[in-house]
């Protein structure tokens, strides 16, 4: 028998080593392709791995290797050397095995099938390492990756509610909700400065005792040892165990050995409350991952009451100059106009004590005309202090509600007409009401007019059509447009905006016509240009 048999026989009995393999740190093997994957060889590195002896794993040994496979993990291992045997190509599988101390053990595989001269296979063999150790890496890796998806999750649904245009209270209410189903603790609460600085405010609370809040409803920056530290050093704070803290005594008091997170809510370097947390798992905010996270929540919490803040003073200002105007407005017509009606009146009274009466008729007529005009610019004013029902109700209720309260109380016939699919954003409904409006106080004070319509078209493709008709005494649009004025410059100002135009049509007594369309935003996308930056 030559060397080579002799070797290929001792290793089939187990009785020599098949070379180096016997002494690698790892289990080298052979076996047949039967159904229990008989073990022909297997190297002395399976006792560190499995516990057991070759000699148990061998044959019909009492330990037979592909019993220690778990029975979950088997179906994917032999599916992968069938698949591999078939494609005539190596085998690579992680799976579970359970040792002989009865531990689980992360193990990879990795191995080969044999073939003879006549092309068929006469064992496989490969080896199996100790897998443990990358499978603990990738389990960190994973978690890691779970923590930042959590992170980012929390940021994003941070966002999403301070999107959703709800009041600042309740916004974050819905913050704080969602941050402490994040981090996955049960109780949390945000304190805001009140108007002097002095105290404590609790707006949003979850998952504290009615004794607790009662305590916690107002604070003192000088009294509260935790919200109150917070806000003085205007630094986190990070309590591990309540009992072992003396700032936390009152909490420790109530049975609570959890751990505190007080976080600093500030932006743009203006400190505006804390946010706190408490969690019955001690020590609990030690990992970074979480002292980010919640720091972060501090910070978009800080934004949005930042931009509440301003939201607020925008419409302070924008009210303060609507008020303006408005005075300018009565200033300048309904005044003037009433100073009007006081000059005909006396006039007509002067010519009734002279005898003159076809003229105290005329003066009379005056005034009859001008406190007429009068009355139209009063009831438009009067629309415009009342609340705006763009918002509440949608434009169409909107366009409705201004010819019904306007037009149709200074006896103007009027009619709106709506056809079409109208998919408006808020922003086109408030540039398409502001047009209308526009147009319709030209036909109120300055076209005499007896009929108004407003059309409103929703045109196959998306486009959109406004048109504002009245029957008054009309207009040269040239003359007007060279004046500047009815208002039509800032019309396609507002038009141009969205990629719309506004065009009139009219004749000195044939009434007007004025015509705002819009492009679909598809239409308007595929015309916009684009800096190439490639």
């Amino acid at each position: 028998m030559s060397e080579t048999s002799q070797e290929e026989d001792a290793g089939v009995t187990g009785e020599a080593p098949m070379g180096l393999l016997a002494n690698l740190p790892c289990l080298a093997y052979r076996c047949l392709l039967d159904e229990q994957h008989t073990m022909l060889f297997v190297s002395q590195g399976c006792v560190v791995l499995t516990g057991y002896q070759a000699s148990d794993l061998l044959g019909q040994g009492a330990a037979r290797y592909r019993n220690l496979v778990l029975p979950e993990e088997r179906p994917g291992l032999f599916r992968e050397i069938n698949l591999a045997v078939k494609a005539k190509r190596r085998y690579r599988h992680v799976y579970r095995i359970r040792t002989a101390d009865q531990r689980e053990r992360w193990v990879r595989e990795e191995g080969s099938a044999v073939y003879g001269a006549d092309g068929s296979i006469k064992f496989l063999q490969g080896i199996v390492t100790d897998h443990g150790e990358q499978m603990a890496e990738f389990d960190l890796l994973e978690q890691r990756v779970a923590d930042r998806t959590r992170r980012l999750t929390a940021l994003y649904d941070i966002l999403e509610a301070a999107a959703e245009g709800a009041s600042t209270q309740k916004t974050v209410a819905r913050i704080l909700e969602r941050v402490l189903k994040a981090i996955g603790v049960k109780a949390g609460a945000i304190h805001l400065l009140d108007g002097r600085g002095e105290q404590l405010q609790l707006v949003a609370h979850h998952g504290f005792s009615e004794d607790l809040l009662r305590e916690i409803n107002m604070l003192s920056l000088q009294e509260s040892p935790l919200a109150g530290w917070v806000v003085r050093h205007g630094d986190p704070l990070f309590i591990p165990h309540l009992i072992e803290d003396s700032r936390a005594s009152s909490l420790a008091a109530r049975g609570s050995d959890g751990a505190y997170a007080g976080i600093p809510i500030s932006a743009s370097e203006q400190f505006f409350g804390v946010l706190s947390v408490l969690s019955d798992d001690a020590p609990r905010f030690t990992v970074q991952e979480e002292i980010d996270l919640l720091v972060s929540v501090g910070e978009q919490i800080g934004v949005v009451i930042e931009n509440a803040h301003l939201r607020r003073q925008a419409e302070q200002l924008m009210i303060i100059d609507e008020r303006n105007r408005l005075a300018r407005e009565l200033h300048d017509s309904v005044t003037q106009s009433l100073y009007s009606v006081t000059l005909f009146a006396e006039a007509g009274r002067r010519m009734v004590a002279a005898g003159e009466y076809d003229q105290a008729i005329a003066y009379l007529g005056d005034v009859s005309e001008t406190s007429r005009q009068t009355l139209k610019e009063m009831r438009l004013l009067v629309h415009r202090l009342r609340p705006s029902l763009l918002a509440k109700e949608g434009l169409v209720r909107a366009l409705q509600h201004r010819l019904n309260a306007v037009e149709g109380r200074v006896g103007i016939d009027h009619r709106l007409v709506v056809e079409g699919d109208l998919n408006l954003t808020p922003a086109l409904e408030e540039a398409l009401y502001y047009i209308a409006q526009e147009a319709l106080n030209n036909a109120l004070k300055h076209a005499d007019a007896s009929e108004v319509m407003v059309e409103l078209r929703g045109h196959e493709g998306g486009d959109i059509e406004l048109k504002i008709i009245d029957n008054g005494c009309g207009f040269d649009p040239l003359l007007v447009a060279e004046a500047g004025g009815l208002g039509l410059t800032s019309m396609r100002e507002r038009a141009d905006m969205f990629g719309g135009e506004v065009g009139c049509k009219s004749a000195p007594g044939q009434g007007a016509v004025i015509c705002a369309t819009f492009p679909s935003s598809q239409k308007l996308f595929a015309d916009a240009h684009f800096p190439d930056y490639s």
